[in-house]
């Protein structure tokens, strides 16, 4: 039996349809999904993030 604070059923492992495979590789990790973040964000060499060549 599976006990957690939150209840029952929050502890359960769910695969929710349409969400990508859990990252493997550290790059992976650092990749920006597309179908959360801006076209016009990107990653620099540095890790930064910016938008649209605003760092956030």
């Amino acid at each position: 039996m599976i006990a957690h604070p939150a209840g029952p059923r929050h502890a359960e492992e769910v695969q929710h349809t349409g969400a990508p495979d859990r990252p493997t590789t550290a790059a992976e990790v650092l990749t920006l999904a597309p179908n959360v973040w801006p076209q016009n964000a990107v990653r620099g060499d540095d890790g930064a993030v910016s938008i649209a060549g605003v760092s956030v």
